[in-house]
């Protein structure tokens, strides 16, 4: 008798993820086990002086370090606060994972991957909320 849906999917499913988060905790991908963190410490924030209402009004720079690799970055960011008191800040860091290490699947150092390719760029998007110091 074949498993029925109830009693095969969640089993498969258990698996599926396990392997998933195995294979990318492997030091082919993100090698998330060790260390399991990535960092980035600012240096300087510097305005923006060709901004518009609702675009990014600042560059924010400073190092980030993933996979123990440390890297210097700038990326602009909009920051703005409505009260004085907290600020919000949001920006996209747009990074090479092939800089850090990741090359797992990459079309720069492997040839003839066809659909197996990985994209090299990731793509992060920060919101920060913090309370300003009267």
């Amino acid at each position: 008798m074949p498993p029925t849906p109830t009693s095969f999917w969640p089993s498969c499913r258990t698996r599926v993820r396990r392997h998933l988060r195995e294979h990318l905790a492997s030091m082919n991908q993100m090698l998330i086990a060790h260390p399991p963190v990535a960092e980035f410490v600012a240096e300087s924030i510097t305005p923006l002086t060709t901004c518009t209402d609702g675009t990014p009004n600042y560059l924010l720079r400073g190092q980030f370090t993933l996979r123990g690799i440390t890297r210097e970055i700038e990326f602009p960011i909009l920051a703005a606060t409505a009260d004085g008191q907290r600020l919000t800040a949001q920006g996209v860091l747009d990074l090479d994972r092939t800089q850090f290490g990741s090359v797992y699947g990459s079309g720069r150092f492997f040839r003839f991957l066809g659909k197996h390719i990985v994209n090299d760029h990731i793509h992060l998007h920060i919101k920060l909320h913090a309370d300003l110091r009267p």
